[in-house]
């Protein structure tokens, strides 16, 4: 423990971070020793805290406790419902510190943010274009971007590939001017087809056309709808090879089938870690544990 007289704290012994009951010390220290004990039994995957398996269980139950009280649509977790019912409040608490645009939900400024590093990063490769795409001009295009504060990239804005050299990643980028030509207005993100931009509209606009004869539930994909049909119909077209459990989506069998193999294929990138998971959303939140570590953890 360490503290004054008033306040007595438990101490994470491997991060320093402080904690006002033992439980949560507990809680907490499961992330340095990657321990999860709740395992959830349909699909095999497992969770630090009883809870956060209660919230996964309710997928697999498509149950959905959170009701909008504006338009009725349900929700397995509040916080997601907190973020739905800001649609009809209009409320957008989260601004961009560049331009000053508003913005729902936290993810969507983050990804707004990077359109603005991404604005100089094209910048720089216009330029390397213009001068015919040579080596030869990659120590002016550095200075270009230096001098319109574009930040020192070790990883491509793009596609997410990471690179040694400033240098190397600005050729790579010539390719992205062609091969995604297609901007959203809103946030930045750039497709290789219409179509796919015309579907990432819908995350902006909350269109979703795409409606099930059951319960009447909208969506914004047809496979996604497909997807869900399955709930109604039961259908679990996947089978694991291994113990002959069935599943509706192709991801899940894949999460599952790794619970056999032991199979941890995603590998933390940041120095002096290297901790492997089994899944990318896993690996997703350890990363943001360490560029983040007083946040709370998941």
């Amino acid at each position: 423990k360490s503290g004054n007289s008033d306040l007595r704290l438990f101490k994470c012994l491997t991060c320093g971070k402080d904690f006002k009951q033992k439980s949560t010390l507990l809680q907490h220290e499961r992330i340095h020793t990657d321990s999860r004990p709740y395992g959830c039994p349909e699909c095999g995957k497992r969770f630090r805290q009883q809870s956060h398996l209660t919230q996964h269980l309710r997928i697999h139950a498509n149950e959905k406790p959170y009701a909008c009280v504006y338009c009725e649509r349900t929700f397995r977790q509040r916080a997601i419902l907190n973020q739905h019912l800001r649609i009809h409040s209009g409320e957008k608490p989260y601004q961009c510190p560049e331009c000053g645009k508003h913005f729902r939900q936290k993810a969507i400024l983050n990804q707004h943010v990077r359109t603005h590093q991404g604005e100089h990063f094209f910048g720089a490769l216009q330029y390397i274009k213009q001068q015919g795409g040579t080596k030869s001009c990659l120590p002016d295009v550095i200075q270009h971007g230096r001098s319109a504060g574009m930040p020192l990239y070790v990883r491509c804005p793009i596609c997410q590939k990471e690179f040694k050299q400033k240098s190397t990643l600005l050729q790579h980028g010539c390719i992205h001017i062609e091969s995604r030509p297609y901007p959203c207005p809103e946030c930045g993100k750039r497709f290789r087809q219409q179509s796919h931009l015309t579907q990432h509209l819908r995350i902006h606009t909350n269109e979703k056309p795409y409606g099930c004869v059951y319960c009447g539930r909208n969506f914004r994909q047809r496979t996604i709808l497909n997807q869900h049909l399955r709930i109604h119909t039961g259908e679990k077209p996947y089978k694991c090879q291994q113990c002959g459990k069935d599943f509706r989506q192709k991801a899940i069998l894949d999460q599952h089938t790794r619970t056999h193999q032991g199979d941890r294929p995603f590998c933390c990138p940041m120095p002096n870690c290297r901790r492997r998971f089994a899944t990318e959303p896993e690996v997703k939140k350890h990363i943001d544990n360490h560029m983040n570590p007083h946040a709370a953890k998941v």
